[in-house]
């Protein structure tokens, strides 16, 4: 189970402590410092909370004339009015100040709430589904020659990541937790293609998952399901856009699989302008064609 500090540090919840000073009392408010009279709060809001305390605080134990009355009064006089404070700067906030015994209670429970979700991301497969990306995002930047966090970090992150969404304060799917966690977003990216033959121009989509500047060796891999033989890159304009559409060369050399009209018709509407008159003599799109929503290998 993890401990209940790290818990609510991962939850965005902070501790403010009353710190005897000799025969004075300070508000503090730093780091994850506490002890049994801690008070705990929305971290975003603790160190104004503190500051506007603080500030309270002084104007009740200190004259008008300056001098400091905090040795006319005893040290539980002066805590309560130390909490006095403290509660009016998070009314003033809008925010709740729980005691420190309430606050451990309740990060026990959510702690075992995590241990139990945890498990059932096991069972599901999406543990397992976080550490292939992590290895694929992990090869992705020594490719680039990047570094990237180390798996304990990355767990570390996913568990603060799963607390943050318990508690509330977003919500997202088990894929969406693992792309953020990752930071998928800005090394990977989301592209669409459809696999197409004979006379059907929709075709079936898919989608796949590669890094933002995909690697010829990348796509090779996703067009293997598709295509028989080396896949072989011609750029197309479709729906106004330019794409790139895949065929495999040894079809196209054979001429044995069947011809692709949708292909065909594609491929010649983008180089008619450009070739009226040797673009006829081109043989026909034969075979499966995979074409992308976009350029994914762009060509110098």
């Amino acid at each position: 189970m993890m401990p209940f500090v790290e818990y609510l540090k991962a939850a965005g919840i902070a501790p403010i402590t009353l710190v005897s000073c000799g025969e004075s009392i300070a508000i503090q408010g730093n780091g994850q410092r506490y002890d049994s009279g801690s008070l705990w709060t929305d971290a975003r809001y603790r160190r104004r909370i503190v500051c506007r305390a603080t500030e309270q605080f002084r104007r009740e134990v200190v004259g008008h004339d300056g001098v400091e009355q905090q040795q006319a009064l005893k040290q539980q006089a002066l805590r309560q009015r130390a909490l006095a404070a403290l509660d009016l700067a998070a009314t003033h906030y809008r925010m709740r100040l729980t005691p420190h015994d309430v606050i451990v209670g309740r990060a026990t429970q959510m702690s075992l709430q995590l241990d139990h979700c945890l498990e059932e991301m096991a069972a599901c497969g999406t543990l397992k589904l976080f550490h292939s990306e992590y290895a694929r995002c992990r090869k992705l930047n020594l490719n680039r020659g990047a570094g990237y966090m180390n798996f304990v970090t990355a767990q570390r992150r996913f568990r603060f990541a799963l607390i943050a969404r318990l508690v509330g304060l977003h919500q997202t799917t088990d894929r969406g937790l693992i792309e953020k966690v990752l930071g998928m977003n800005t090394l990977c990216k989301q592209y669409w293609y459809r696999v197409v033959e004979g006379t059907n121009k929709v075709g079936v989509r898919h989608q796949v998952t590669m890094s933002v500047q995909p690697t010829e060796a990348e796509v090779f891999a996703v067009l293997k399901s598709h295509l028989q033989g080396t896949p072989f890159q011609i750029m197309i304009i479709d729906d106004g856009n330019s794409c790139d559409m895949f065929v495999s060369q040894e079809e196209q050399q054979a001429k044995t699989a069947p011809r692709n009209e949708c292909a065909t018709e594609l491929f010649l509407a983008h180089h008619n302008a450009d070739h009226p008159r040797s673009i006829r003599h081109r043989p026909a799109i034969h075979g499966p064609a995979v074409i992308f929503d976009e350029i994914v290998l762009p060509t110098n």
